[in-house]
């Protein structure tokens, strides 16, 4: 797993394989924006990444205002030129509240942002809130769902 800071965003790596739904934690301290990317080959060797990108506001000691968050794709699939669903789901750990979107196709190449405009409070020794990509398709078997916490 490789960090880097740039401008305030940290950006880490986390290979997963292609068979693997994974969930990491990621620290929000004080950036305005963590990028959690998963990157691997599925098992016909194509390579897909998946990106989610939240940016953050309105830092206290035990909460954080999430104002929207990034959703991007890509595959080396049939040269770049595939598709695949995705309906992300952002949930308050705390109190329970989801906001679920619709599936929409992402093509290689594409990334959406979508709206939150919500604090999230710190909740004892376990994550604040989760993103979760929720892919539809069996090509990607996967994704990282990041957890953050205070």
């Amino acid at each position: 797993m490789a960090a880097l800071v740039v401008f305030g965003v940290t950006a880490v790596n986390a290979p997963v394989k292609a068979s693997a739904a994974k969930t990491v934690v990621k620290h929000v301290n004080n950036e305005r924006a963590i990028w959690t990317t998963t990157n691997y080959s599925n098992a016909a060797g194509d390579k897909v990444t998946l990106s989610v990108i939240p940016q953050f506001r309105n830092h206290t000691a035990n909460s954080v205002k999430v104002t929207t968050f990034k959703l991007c794709f890509s595959t080396t699939r049939n040269g770049g030129d595939y598709g695949v669903s995705i309906s992300p789901m952002i949930t308050d750990n705390r109190t329970g509240w989801a906001r679920d979107w619709q599936y929409r196709t992402f093509e290689s190449g594409t990334c959406r942002t979508y709206t939150v405009n919500r604090t999230f409070r710190k909740n004892g020794s376990i994550h604040m809130f989760r993103i979760e990509p929720r892919v539809s398709s069996a090509y990607i078997g996967g994704s990282t769902t990041a957890a953050y916490v205070r």
